[in-house]
């Protein structure tokens, strides 16, 4: 990613501390390009040694992914108020042409973002146990308990 949440390492580590109690497992995307015929390798290490379950997210697709939160996403979490020229016809209803492009572009990279999280949804999915806790934290993975609650129901998801 393109920086570190401090308030995504504060709850990495408060999570230490249930280490004590519960089987804590972290799922989350290394931030490098891992060549396909090394991902196996490398999974089962940060397995074994780190209960980390790796993402694996294509380098195009995980740059446009990063675009998207800090362009789009942080802005507007971050208390950014629609006051310039671009921001204002983005969310003004009377588009331009220019600007219906502009809309239909940001639509895909909405689906390219659903589309990343997915892939963080998708190794929880296939490591959950009925009642599991699951924590998903900061502005990138906004999509996460949508997308988990509807594949796992009895997950108590924390945003």
């Amino acid at each position: 990613m393109r920086s570190m949440s401090r308030h995504g390492m504060y709850v990495v580590e408060s999570l230490r501390g249930l280490r004590d109690k519960c089987k804590v497992w972290y799922v989350g995307g290394l931030g490098l390009d891992i060549p396909a015929e090394h991902r196996e390798a490398v999974a089962e290490e940060l397995g074994s040694g780190f209960q980390c379950i790796p993402v694996f997210v294509e380098a195009s697709k995980a740059r446009d992914f990063e675009d998207f939160c800090h362009d789009t996403l942080k802005p507007i979490f971050h208390f950014v108020h629609p006051t310039s020229q671009e921001v204002c016809v983005s969310f003004n209803n009377a588009l331009d042409a220019n600007a219906r492009e502009q809309s239909r572009t940001e639509g895909a990279k909405w689906q390219l973002y659903c589309a990343v999280n997915l892939e963080y949804v998708q190794p929880i999915v296939q490591n959950f146990n009925d009642g599991d806790c699951v924590f998903a934290f900061d502005l990138e993975l906004l999509m996460c308990p949508t997308l988990l609650g509807s594949r796992a129901r009895t997950a108590n998801i924390c945003f």
